[in-house]
């Protein structure tokens, strides 16, 4: 059959008609993606897939979270805005996009594969956002559309620190109920600290006002035992300058000037890197203080949540050595109490028996004086015989 050039002319332009619509039907949808990626309130990126991968695509929803602008971010390597610890975290995707290829290779096909993970990034000032990502792998490209749950994420942590924080008061105050020691109540608190909170060496410095004496009374190290630094003696006037202050913090990289001869030398033979302090007793003048120490971070930045923990430790040392005192004061009441009562006893049993004998012989004498009165003459006619006996004169006989 022959075609005619009209008929060709004409399926040209049906072919011509179909091709512009399946555009201006790209062309929309495009523009819809377009319109949602830069308006949505979620992070849209694109980056490449190996193992420096690279941004592709930016949303600006990135400059109103993040504060970078899409231009600062293209080309640049994803990892270096990833928080390193998780990092990590993006290993399963490379396992997936292996296992994606692979099966490609046995069915010809490529199936789409989407992941879930939660990462921190960093943004412009410096601060970590939580974010909520899905991840598809899609070809050798990573289209990543993430949500920014730094509030919930904070909230949650929060009320997290919180319940581990009850566990811990709870189980501190438990134990220190059993310990009538004072000293072993520390370091029991010690112990029980390195749990939940990343350190390397616990001590107690005792401070004696009148001698002006310094000396580390209680140790706890991780790797070093209970008597590492046990009779250490410290200079007084160290800590003279801390009186007046609740906790104090500091590293080996920002020691005052006027102790670095002393504290440098001392930090590094202890290997302490970083250090919280905080007082026991009358922060005026303190009867010492509980310190922990980091042996690995001098920029370490102890959390309010570290320091709640060290005050909620002194309370119950101060609460528990009350308890000690005010048992042993009872106890020595006591004591007083019953030498007092065995005293007494004593006394009373004496004048007991005084009473007795006193009695005994009142009793004895009414006995004489009764018979004497029944019969009057009976000792003159006792005594009769006698006086005949010594009188020699026959007369008077």
């Amino acid at each position: 059959m022959e075609i005619s050039d009209e008929h060709i002319d004409v399926r040209k332009e049906r072919m011509f008609a179909g091709d512009k619509k399946l555009e201006t039907n790209f062309q929309i949808s495009e523009e819809k993606y377009r319109l949602i990626a830069e308006n949505t309130s979620d992070l849209i990126a694109i980056t490449t897939f190996s193992l420096k991968p690279a941004y592709t695509y930016v949303s600006p929803s990135y400059t109103k979270i993040l504060g970078y602008h899409p231009e600062e971010m293209i080309g640049k390597n994803g990892f270096d805005f990833i928080h390193p610890d998780d990092r990590r975290k993006l290993i399963p995707l490379l396992k997936n996009y292996l296992v994606m290829k692979a099966k490609k290779l046995l069915i010809g096909k490529e199936q789409e594969i989407v992941e879930r993970v939660d990462f921190r990034i960093k943004d412009k000032s410096g601060n970590w956002h939580y974010m909520e990502n899905t991840v598809n792998i899609i070809g050798n490209e990573l289209l990543f559309i993430s949500k920014d749950i730094t509030d919930q994420k904070e909230v949650q942590l929060e009320l997290n620190k919180q319940h581990i924080f009850e566990q811990l008061r709870t189980a501190i105050w438990k134990e220190a109920f059993a310990i009538d020691d004072e000293k072993k109540i520390i370091q029991m608190l010690f112990r029980e600290f390195s749990k939940t909170i990343k350190y390397d060496h616990g001590s107690y410095i005792a401070l004696n006002h009148e001698e002006k004496k310094a000396i580390c009374e209680i140790s706890w190290d991780k790797t070093r035992g209970d008597k590492f630094g046990v009779g250490e003696k410290l200079p007084y006037w160290l800590f003279k300058h801390a009186f007046g202050k609740e906790i104090i913090t500091f590293s080996i990289n920002n020691v005052p000037n006027y102790a670095k001869p002393i504290v440098i030398p001392l930090l590094k033979r202890f290997e302490s890197k970083s250090t919280i302090m905080i007082a026991y007793g009358d922060i005026q003048k303190p009867y010492g203080y509980l310190t922990l120490e980091d042996y690995s971070d001098a920029n370490r930045n102890w959390s309010e949540y570290e320091k709640n923990i060290l005050k909620e430790a002194i309370n119950i040392v101060s609460s528990k050595a009350q308890r000690i005192k005010t048992r042993k004061e009872l106890e020595h009441a006591h004591q007083l109490l019953r030498e007092i009562n065995v005293e007494l006893e004593a006394k009373v049993q004496e004048r007991t028996d005084e009473i007795k004998r006193l009695l005994t012989q009142k009793d004895e004498f009414i006995n004489q004086l009764g018979h004497d009165l029944k019969n009057p003459l009976s000792p003159l006619i006792n005594l009769l015989p006698i006086l005949e006996k010594k009188e020699d004169d026959p007369k008077k006989k």
